[in-house]
């Protein structure tokens, strides 16, 4: 099987937390809903450290997930 290209993107997001969400697990768990919605699984993925904000998430579709079981383990749930 020939190994697929992974696109990469790189966002920032800005937002007041006493308007929107009040902490980056509440954003995180809206993101999850939005890709959910669309058919698409969100999972962080353990390949950076620390504490700084920055985070590489894998985005799939269930479709994808469900044919290869076990393919990335979430770093939390």
């Amino acid at each position: 099987m020939a190994k697929r290209k992974l696109a990469y993107l790189e966002y920032t997001f800005v937002f007041d937390p006493f308007q929107t969400w009040s902490s980056m697990r509440d954003f995180d768990d809206e993101l999850g809903k939005y890709f959910k919605s669309i058919g698409c699984q969100a999972e962080v993925m353990d390949a950076m450290t620390g504490y700084s904000g920055k985070k590489l998430i894998y985005i799939s579709t269930v479709k994808d997930l469900l044919d290869n079981p076990g393919k990335l383990k979430p770093t939390r749930k």
